[in-house]
């Protein structure tokens, strides 16, 4: 992606992500995927079945992924 390697990498990575998404006309935002409030549940319940929960450090909750949904679907 040609960008230097320092302290802010990763947010011109993310911003240059955001940008090839939009330029592609790719979707920024779970809603406009076509999630709504109502996947709520549903999204929670296949974050708590990923393969990686186990070896978390920190075991997220139901809760804890509830919140996440909820934030992300704004």
């Amino acid at each position: 992606m040609n960008l230097r390697a320092d302290r802010d990498a990763g947010n011109r990575i993310a911003d240059a992500l955001a940008q090839m998404n939009h330029d592609l006309g790719l979707p920024s935002s779970m809603r406009q995927m076509g999630y709504e409030k109502e996947d709520i549940a549903r999204r929670v319940e296949a974050a708590l079945g990923r393969h990686f929960n186990p070896s978390a450090l920190r075991q997220p909750t139901r809760e804890d992924y509830r919140r996440l949904v909820v934030q992300v679907l704004g």
